[in-house]
């Protein structure tokens, strides 16, 4: 954090041209805050006299992270920052706390969600408007994400309460989906997946905005972003560091097609369950090859409500019902989530994520049953399969077809091997 003084400067700069603009300075006054981490009373004063409209604090759920990160224990970590939130109080500066590690460790493993509540809890005491609870190395799971959640609302207010996941293991999605539904409605992404923890071995970036805004429009969720512009931004900002966008929805050329209107994925759905209805199936897979091929309106969580809503459990049972997610623009997991909420149990996948569709251009292979299963076995699914030999089996067919695994899993597995 070194040059956190001079980016500061940087914004102060546009800020002052904005200004000849009446239009972009209101806008920027009106959508954009600009926060800083600080770690002490010397960062504070260095961001304050930037200009920023917020200060963050960050804290560890973990021990072991906590003396690797800021080299103490976290009962000094709220002790540095008590100065911090005090000069935060007098500037009147809004301050916003992070926690790490809520959902595993680099060093610890596993991480109690009654810690996590713990410094939740104690940050709310210092000031904090709001708290971040991230997945700092992309380890957790749905049901890993409600049972945190679940604590943390005992004592902060879910107004007050924001999720922050990485996408390490490709679960970022569906443990925000999970979020949502916990009724989380603040959540931490950035452009192009940027980002990472030099202090956790292999995590990657935070989850890519331009996914997680995909998903939320596709829920039906307004966000006042627009999505091309978002995309824009993080082509933009990958071309300048030279490296490709983590976004799977902007790295498809999928992200242009026109989205079908509503009345017509209503039309869709009730023909294709009168169609079904004339026929006596006894298994029926539910295939989501890519985004605009099938007569769901988005490939999201609320394409599987749609689902449930017009032909689900109206004409199938859904014991014999399957869903069939190719994972082109990063929905998968949180599509199939959402299925089985629904109480959808088969699930179609390929191991490394091979296949694809020759008749829609861009579609990516289907969901890589490695993310699944780990999905599935976080959640105490019990699926019979033995996780470590389907990665096995993965890298196998992936190094005879020479080419690299599509399962994040896998990656990430192999990142963290000695």
């Amino acid at each position: 954090m070194a040059d956190a003084k001079a980016v500061m400067e940087r914004v102060q700069d546009w800020r002052t041209r904005s200004n000849h603009n009446a239009a972009a300075s209101s806008s920027a006054k009106q959508n954009v805050t600009f926060s800083c981490l600080v770690p002490n009373a010397k960062g504070f004063h260095g961001a304050f006299e930037a200009g920023t409209d917020e200060v963050a604090i960050f804290g560890s759920a973990s021990e072991a992270f906590s003396q690797k990160n800021i080299n103490c224990s976290i009962k000094e970590s709220i002790d540095r920052f008590r100065q911090v939130a005090d000069l935060a109080t007098a500037h009147n500066i809004p301050l916003r706390g992070y926690v790490s590690c809520v959902l595993g460790c680099p060093y610890q493993g596993h991480v109690s969600p009654c810690d996590v509540a713990r410094v939740s809890e104690q940050l709310l005491e210092l000031g904090c408007h709001e708290i971040s609870l991230g997945d700092t190395i992309g380890v957790g799971t749905p049901l890993a994400t409600v049972m945190m959640l679940e604590q943390v609302k005992a004592v902060v207010e879910k107004d007050n309460i924001a999720v922050h996941m990485h996408d390490t293991f490709g679960q970022a999605l569906a443990n925000i989906h999970a979020a949502l539904l916990e009724g989380i409605s603040t959540i931490d992404s950035s452009v192009a997946g940027l980002g990472g923890c030099p202090y956790a071995d292999g995590a990657s970036g935070n989850v890519a905005s331009e996914d997680v805004v995909y998903m939320l429009h596709g829920m039906g969720i307004e966000t006042g972003i627009d999505l091309d512009r978002l995309i824009d931004a993080g082509n933009f900002i990958s071309g300048v560091l030279g490296r490709e966008t983590r976004s799977k929805v902007a790295s498809t050329p999928l992200a242009t097609v026109m989205m079908l209107e509503q009345v017509k994925v209503r039309c869709s759905l009730y023909s294709f369950k009168q169609k079904m209805s004339r026929f006596p199936y006894t298994y029926i897979s539910l295939r989501i090859i890519r985004t605009f091929s099938s007569p769901l309106k988005r490939f999201a969580p609320f394409g599987i409500d749609l689902l449930g809503l017009y032909f689900g459990q109206a004409v199938v049972e859904k014991d014999n019902i399957a869903v069939h997610m190719h994972d082109t623009f990063g929905q998968a997991l949180a599509n199939i989530h959402a299925a089985l909420l629904e109480g959808i149990s088969t699930i179609d996948s390929s191991v490394a994520g091979l296949g694809g569709c020759p008749y829609a251009d861009g579609a990516s292979g289907n969901v890589a049953s490695e993310d699944v299963v780990y999905m599935l076995h976080g959640m105490g699914i019990e699926t019979g399969i033995d996780l470590d030999r389907l990665i096995d089996a993965g890298n196998f067919i992936s190094g005879v077809l020479g080419r690299e695994t599509r399962s994040k899993v896998a990656s990430a597995m192999k990142k963290s091997s000695p």
